[in-house]
């Protein structure tokens, strides 16, 4: 899988947990995605209706759809459409971005067989299952995200 799908997968299934509105700074900090890299991210998803962005103050992200609507398969093509898709090494992740990560790579590792049927929301829940009840908290209301 390529860094940038990763990055991708961590950023949306950051606004699925929260549930809300997040700001790219928060984001990023908590999902170990370069800032300026999760804007570049954020482009194609906000043109094909996946993240909505909001302007102002307490602006930021926020999910368009339900995570069940977004799947792997979606979100790897709409971020790897003019970049090759090839693979990379992705920094490692603390905290939350290794909740995130670990996500990812559960998911990835079967992705030829399944990812047309993997969404977000089924994602995160895998995530959960493996973290126990802190992780029904939104991000914001817990430290460490996901």
């Amino acid at each position: 899988m390529s860094a940038t799908t990763e990055y991708a997968l961590r950023f949306l299934l950051y606004l699925a947990a929260s549930g809300g509105t997040a700001k790219s700074y928060d984001i990023s900090r908590e999902m170990g995605i370069p800032r300026d890299f999760l804007i570049v991210i954020a482009q194609p998803l906000r043109a094909a209706g996946v993240v909505e962005s909001v302007a102002g103050r307490n602006g930021g992200y926020r999910l368009a759809r339900d995570p069940g609507e977004v799947s792997f398969a979606e979100v790897r093509e709409l971020v790897s459409k003019g970049r090759g898709g090839h693979a990379r090494a992705v920094e490692p992740a603390a905290g939350a971005a290794a909740l995130a990560s670990r996500a990812v790579a559960s998911f990835s590792a079967a992705a030829a067989s399944f990812e047309r049927g993997a969404t977000l929301a089924s994602m995160l829940s895998d995530a959960t299952e493996h973290r126990g009840a802190a992780a029904a908290e939104p991000p914001s209301r817990r430290k460490g995200g996901l």
